[in-house]
């Protein structure tokens, strides 16, 4: 057996015992407070073995569980996707659409480039457009030589009929 661990006492064992009474057995969790109760009971080496984590990574849930509580145990919000754009070239850009409706995703990318020096690609300027509430939506196209007034009279026909 290896040497006890001057981490783990036996407050931090019946916290997570607890805790996975609540929890289940099942759910990211409910295994870090299962590898805690193993490393109680069998060491941090072997229990990070079994559990395939690092002692380091034990060891941090151990300090985790006895600060503060289980809800530290939880998967945290990572940082997230890094705009490229600052909120002022973002605001420009806003004005470019709104100043032209129908311009395209390509065109927002020249104009991004010639006028900010920044290149992107489509894809990020249409991720950007929807984070500025944009959509790409345009009308179907119609022919050049369509007879306007033909449509109209069908559509006075149809509706009489009903």
């Amino acid at each position: 057996m290896a040497r006890p661990s001057k981490l783990l006492d036996e407050e931090i064992v019946n916290r997570a015992n607890e805790g996975l009474k609540k929890l289940g057995k099942s759910g990211l969790v409910a295994r870090k407070l299962q590898a805690i109760i193993a490393a109680k009971k069998y060491g941090i080496t072997k229990a990070s073995l079994f559990y395939f984590t690092t002692k380091k990574s034990l060891i941090k849930w151990i300090k985790e569980l006895k600060e503060e509580s289980i809800k530290s145990l939880e998967v945290q919000a990572g940082r997230g996707r890094k705009f490229i754009l600052n909120p002022s070239q973002e605001e420009e850009v806003k004005g470019w659409i709104n100043d032209n409706c129908n311009i395209t995703i390509n065109q927002v990318r020249l104009l991004i480039q010639d006028k900010m020096n920044i290149k992107l690609s489509i894809s990020t300027v249409h991720r950007m457009m929807q984070r500025l509430r944009f959509s790409y939506i345009t009308p179907r196209p119609s022919h050049y030589k369509k007879d306007k007034k033909l449509g109209v009279e069908f559509k006075k026909k149809s509706s009489e009929e009903n």
